[in-house]
């Protein structure tokens, strides 16, 4: 049974269907966000509340049009963790005239706040990258394979080398902008 014939039975009243995509989906989400959050609890926690809102947002989903149901799972994913990124590094932030107060013995200190910048920095490009560009790369810096990826979207395997070519280049281009890296 596919996605679209599942969201058609929760949709008239088999709430007990949502299952069959929480199976379907709940290994890769969880990977994918594993891989944006980096701790594995975090990511458990976020794909239950992202499973819980697509429920909940389900009625809204039209199963006829060309927007595969993995797409809208995992858009909604990424932007689950980005929110959750932000509010972590809020409560983590350090601003930059405290770094002048660090004492000196801390080892590497501006180090680290300066590889904390950096990673906000590319974080913030790969926020400006476009869908679905930015979840190809993405789900490619996980290690799934274009084949894998290819299916997760509902692409083709070309489509899917195009969209994490044009993903990098508009990260180089972006980051180049910033200042972090020469793209020339």
């Amino acid at each position: 049974m596919d996605d679209k014939d599942i969201i058609r039975r929760v949709k008239n009243g088999d709430v007990e269907s949502f299952a069959l995509l929480v199976r379907r989906y709940q290994g890769n989400l969880i990977g994918f966000l594993t891989r944006m959050l980096g701790d594995r609890g975090l990511a458990e926690d976020a794909a239950q509340d992202v499973f819980l809102n697509i429920y909940k947002a389900l009625d809204s989903f039209d199963e006829n049009r060309n927007v595969p149901f993995a797409a809208w799972l995992f858009i909604t994913a990424k932007n689950a963790a980005i929110s959750q990124i932000r509010k972590q590094a809020l409560r983590r932030s350090l601003p930059l005239d405290a770094a002048a107060e660090l004492p000196d013995s801390a080892p590497g200190a501006l180090s680290v706040l300066l590889s904390h910048e950096r990673r906000l920095h590319v974080k913030e490009a790969l926020d400006e990258v476009p869908e679905p560009h930015r979840s190809s790369l993405l789900f490619q810096l996980e290690g799934k394979t274009i084949r894998e990826i290819a299916d997760l979207q509902g692409a083709t395997a070309g489509a899917v080398k195009s969209r994490i070519h044009r993903a990098k280049a508009a990260l180089v281009r972006i980051l180049g902008k910033g200042g972090l890296i020469d793209h020339e």
